[in-house]
């Protein structure tokens, strides 16, 4: 089929034969199919150009039904064309009745990128033969030329999004910067930079907050460097990021990772004018300068550092510096009210409110009625360390204190703190590492008291080393003895004085608990559970024991019981199913808890180890050491 590419310019070569042309002289029934024809293509040619044909196709391939008959691509053909989608990539095709497949470029050549062409957009191409391509000539995003807008009040470019629903994160408009026809391709073709609009949360009717995203690249598709938030805070989310100033970047400030921000070579942080700065002229000097005065103001200024003042100390004495503080031999140090209230004397003994002492290397001295002769105080509850240390390595005693007069103590513990801790402890790599004696039999070595002062135990009392109101002991406990003893008041009427009652304990090679009580038998039956009679958690009883053994005897009649356990509960039954007895019962149990099984009086079974290797008796406590008190 004919279509209007093929008539001529020369209207005498338009001569087809009917419908294609008209002849000279030809038939009057051929005029009106030859006119008829005419009609067709041009109007099958406006439909190729005026966008009343739709693509079909998908993804970067569109396809079109042309109005007119096309067999073969020719250069120059244009069609306007309505996308049915939107391309997702690079690399746009069009095949038009099937002629072939071909790119889309534009006209500088390039591939057109993803979104290019959008769903429902109008485009025209046409066809360039040479490249065997159709070029995107209107209605697409790339340009060949430079772009200028100019409007009497200022050109604005606005870039929109069509989101309905803006979230945290959505894009709103980007300005991108590419070189998609670098011939060095990989790196050179990748997004180079790129400005975005980006949300910073949901828009909603009182909320638009966006920031500005700044991306570069070096060898990769670039990636934000810098970033505006809507609160006007300003982001260099790189590490090592190095912000220039002036002509020659002669001024740096460089982010160091997780230590700061360094400034570079000998430059200076300037204060008011250029005579006050802060600056390190060496990579192991850092100079603080001013005019007039360097004010520090802290509860503490911390100097871990020898001090090298070059200008004048003044103070009430003489103080020379050089690493030491030196003052004259036998002089002092004091305040303007007390001037010797410190003595150093020439052999290097101290005197505080004395002149010193010829056999103390510190001897200080109070005959007042108020003051402490020492107080020290270690205030920080995280200080771990000791608070007085002495440390003798000759024979003598590491501390001696000598009370003269009064009831008080000579030596007073006491542990203020609202943790657990200590007030007096002992400790000796060979020896006693705390040794306390007591003169007097009605008088104890040691007294401890509980919070409740009705709660004590002593050390030394009378006849015993340990007097007590009560013992708790979470390990082991061994004894080679043992009784409970109580006040025997029928004893001690019959006597007239104070008698006391004792019973041993009852002991055996295992460790067992017995249980025992009596059951009414109901129809010859009985059941009692452990947990419930002796008001234990449901369970107690199973998880405490093990290796159970049940003994009965019936107290008021002569028929035969026997009795089972199973859990925590005895069953009792007598030979006499009717049997309304009374019944005695025992159960014996031997220990079976985490408790048990890790002391180390057992195995690890839990079992008692009965027999093992003697240890050898602890030394004999020292003679009282012979000191003579000081005057």
């Amino acid at each position: 089929m004919a279509e209007i590419k093929d008539y001529s310019v020369t209207a005498d070569d338009n001569d087809s034969a009917s419908p294609n042309g008209m002849p000279e002289g030809m038939a009057p029934s051929g005029v009106n199919n030859s006119w008829r024809e005419s009609f067709a293509r041009v109007k099958r040619w406006y439909e190729d150009v005026s966008a009343a044909k739709t693509t079909t196709g998908s993804s970067n391939a569109y396809v079109l039904a042309a109005a007119r008959a096309v067999t073969a691509y020719q250069a120059g053909d244009a069609y306007m064309i309505k996308a049915n989608h939107t391309c997702t990539s690079a690399g746009s095709t069009l095949n038009i009745d099937s002629v072939g497949a071909k790119s889309i470029v534009t006209p500088a050549g390039a591939a057109l990128g993803a979104g290019d062409i959008t769903s429902g957009g109008i485009y025209i191409v046409a066809y360039e033969a040479s490249a065997d391509k159709f070029m995107l000539l209107a209605g697409g995003s790339t340009f060949s030329g430079d772009i200028t807008a100019k409007t009497s009040d200022g050109a604005i470019l606005n870039l929109q999004t069509s989101d309905t629903t803006v979230t945290d994160g959505s894009v709103l408009g980007r300005t991108d910067f590419t070189a998609p026809d670098e011939a060095s391709g990989t790196d050179a073709i990748l997004l180079a930079a790129s400005i975005a609009a980006v949300s910073e949360g949901t828009f909603a009717a009182d909320n638009n907050a966006t920031k500005l995203s700044f991306l570069t690249g070096a060898s990769e598709a670039a990636t934000e460097k810098m970033s505006l938030s809507s609160g006007g805070n300003l982001t260099l989310p790189t590490d090592g990021v190095v912000i220039a100033a002036g002509v020659n970047s002669d001024v740096t400030l460089t982010h160091v990772h997780d230590t700061g921000l360094l400034l570079n070579s000998t430059m200076a942080l300037q204060f008011n004018d250029a005579s006050q700065y802060i600056n390190a002229p060496s990579a192991t000097v850092l100079d603080i300068n001013a005019t007039d005065e360097v004010e520090i103001n802290a509860t503490l200024a911390d100097v871990n550092a020898n001090l090298d003042v070059s200008g004048t100390y003044q103070g009430g004495g003489t103080m020379t510096t050089g690493g030491n503080i030196v003052i004259p031999d036998a002089g002092n140090i004091g305040s303007a009210s007390d001037t010797d209230a410190i003595a150093i004397r020439s052999d290097g003994n101290v005197g505080i409110n004395s002149s010193g002492d010829d056999t103390s290397k510190l001897y200080i001295y109070d005959n007042t009625t108020t003051d402490k002769l020492i107080a020290m105080h270690q205030d920080h509850a995280s200080n771990a360390q000791t608070a007085l240390h002495i440390t003798h390595d000759g024979t003598g005693l590491g501390i001696y204190c000598q009370k003269n007069a009064g009831t008080s103590s000579a030596v007073y513990g006491y542990n203020n703190s609202s943790s657990a801790g200590i007030a007096v402890r002992g400790h000796s790599v060979n020896g006693h590492s705390g040794y306390f004696a007591t003169g007097s039999a009605s008088h104890v070595a040691v007294a401890g008291f509980a919070a409740v002062t009705s709660n004590y135990g002593y050390l030394g009392y009378s006849t015993h080393g340990v007097f007590g109101t009560s013992v708790y002991c979470i390990g082991a406990m061994y004894k080679g003895s043992g009784t409970f003893r109580i006040p025997h008041p029928l004893k001690s009427e019959v006597e007239g004085e104070d008698w006391d009652l004792l019973h041993s304990f009852i002991e055996g090679p295992q460790c067992d608990l017995i249980y025992r009580g009596r059951a009414t038998l109901v129809d010859g039956r009985a059941t009692v559970s452990m947990d419930t009679k002796y008001g234990m958690t449901a369970g107690t009883f199973a998880w405490l024991t093990k290796d159970i053994q049940t003994f009965t005897s019936n107290e008021t009649g002569w028929d035969a019981v026997k009795s089972s356990f199973s859990g925590d509960t005895i069953t009792i039954e007598c030979q006499n199913t009717s049997s309304t007895d009374t019944i005695s019962w025992m159960v014996v149990a031997e220990r079976d808890d985490p408790n048990i099984k890790a002391s180390e009086i057992t195995d690890d079974d839990g079992n008692l180890i009965i027999e093992r290797p003697s240890e050898p008796p602890p030394p004999p406590p020292p003679t009282e050491p012979n000191i003579s008190p000081e005057a």
